[in-house]
């Protein structure tokens, strides 16, 4: 059917109106998807306040549905990206920010745990069902992308699966946004991300965040799990090739020394390439395969000897490392007065001197106030701090009264008895 495009002024939009294109960037629009149906005044306030002056609607769409169209093949390999945006981009505080980042985590935990059922269960999926994750996840990540990576860092040990997901899809997309990926490649990557490990539904779940070392017969059972997805999930037809082809290839690496196929980089789909860097990083800082979890400034660093050796792209490695900052949020660190902080937030133009929340003083006492210190900013007659270190909070005498831990109370709108 083809489909009956009118322009008009954005003066012109009512509710009920299905808007197939803006005539501003994806990048400025208030909500993460151009096509949208209006059901809101608000959204038109927004387009308005964006600097929109003239939308293009579809007068046969009574209602959203999905519209994903794969990019040509060709282009697939070596993705064309737009310009790198800002690595931080700040609409609203982070504090402000983590609060919704909060709700969208435990939505997500939700969804993606019901989609879980459904394929223990033999039953076909709806990819609408990601729909307001996906969403909501972009559209935070342009608010204020330091609030949902600053959840990365948290110690979950009962959502496993279906938490790594989740992460994946944070990291990934921030990634892909500062990377120039347009709309409907952030789509696709989204969606592959949220099924990417998929297949570990249907394998035993005391392997999946073992951290023991593999026997040779459990490392070939968990090497199926990619060909577990294709042979159940991927058989629906509602699922994107491309998605198929990033998740086949997300455990290749660039040398050729990856699985199932030993792929070199040249023939690694961007995006694969990109979501292989994320769900390493996921699992090596949680834990998820044969060794415990390390800090996040470790992991990059074992991160950047990997891409040394030739295993993952350099380009996203770079990425990945300055989105993630020299010192990660929530990280716990040893100052140079001798006191302990967590990381709270960070200076994008003085990546050295973050925001701290210092909770030991120098004599190892716990504080009651924990006052909060921009080291980036000191005041008259306060005390010159520097970060010396990060330190381990789980390690023997660093952390006595166990507080060297991310705020999230304080952030948290309402019980967490639902999450998953």
């Amino acid at each position: 059917m083809i489909e009956k495009l009118k322009s008009l002024s954005v003066d012109e939009l009512e509710l009920g109106m299905y808007v197939a294109q803006l005539d501003i960037s994806w990048i400025k629009v208030p909500y993460f998807r151009h096509r949208r149906l209006i059901t809101d005044s608000n959204d038109i306030k927004l387009l308005k306040a964006a600097g929109v002056k003239t939308v293009t609607i579809d007068l046969e769409k009574c209602k959203a549905k999905r519209e994903l169209a794969d990019p040509a093949p060709e282009a697939n390999i070596n993705l064309v990206l737009n310009p790198p945006n800002d690595p931080v981009i700040e609409t609203v505080s982070l504090k402000e920010e983590l609060i919704t980042a909060k709700a969208i985590e435990r939505e997500a935990f939700k969804t993606i745990g019901k989609v879980h059922e459904k394929i223990k269960e033999g039953l076909s999926i709806d990819l609408t069902d990601f729909d307001a994750v996906v969403t909501k996840t972009m559209e935070s990540l342009g608010r204020n992308n330091k609030a949902l990576l600053a959840l990365l860092s948290k110690s979950q040990e009962n959502d496993k699966l279906v938490g790594h997901h989740f992460r994946v899809l944070s990291l990934s997309s921030a990634i892909a946004m500062r990377m120039g990926y347009n709309e409907i490649q952030l789509e696709l990557l989204a969606l592959s991300a949220l099924l990417h490990d998929a297949g570990w539904v249907k394998l035993p779940a005391q392997l999946f965040a073992k951290r023991k070392a593999y026997r040779p017969n459990e490392k070939r059972l968990i090497e199926q799990h990619i060909s577990l997805f294709k042979k159940t999930i991927a058989q629906d037809d509602t699922i994107p090739e491309l998605v198929i082809n990033i998740i086949d290839q997300h455990h290749e690496l660039c040398n050729g020394t990856g699985y199932p196929n030993k792929l070199t980089l040249e023939e690694i789909f961007h995006q694969a390439r990109l979501l292989a860097l994320c769900d390493h990083f996921d699992e090596l800082t949680h834990g998820l395969g044969e060794q415990p979890g390390i800090l996040p400034k470790k992991a990059l660093g074992v991160i950047y000897k990997e891409v040394e050796q030739g295993l993952y792209d350099e380009t996203i490695a770079s990425e990945l490392i300055h989105i993630m900052g020299i010192y990660p949020l929530g990280s716990a660190v040893l100052l140079s007065s001798g006191e302990k902080a967590i990381i709270i937030d960070l200076n994008a133009h003085d990546p050295l001197s973050p925001v701290v929340r210092i909770i030991y003083d120098r004599a190892g006492h716990p504080l009651v106030d924990a006052p909060e210190i921009n080291l980036a900013k000191r005041k008259r007659g306060e005390l010159t701090r520097t970060v010396v270190k990060i330190i381990d909070p789980s390690q023997p005498g660093i952390d006595p009264a166990g507080a060297l831990v991310w705020p999230e109370d304080e952030y948290d709108e309402g019980d967490d008895d639902d999450e998953e």
